[in-house]
């Protein structure tokens, strides 16, 4: 299932704590403290290595060559 948000922004943290308490039994701010920390996890791990991507291919370009006068 997929809500009309741009990047999810509130939806995966309504769903997935409802269904986790709903599942498991715990509480709203339980499962609402879990989601927040899944989903701030996640953009960690996204921008580490988003940057670590671009270093490589940064780092992979050629010097750029001098022209020659003529």
């Amino acid at each position: 299932m997929s809500a009309p948000v741009q990047g999810g922004i509130g939806t995966f943290h309504y769903f997935v704590s409802r269904g986790i308490a709903f599942v498991e039994g715990v509480s709203i701010e339980d499962a609402s403290a879990y989601t927040i920390l899944t989903h701030e996890s996640q953009l960690v791990l996204v921008i580490i290595l988003g940057a670590l991507a671009f270093y490589m291919l940064y780092r992979k370009q050629d010097p750029p060559t001098p022209l020659k006068g003529g």
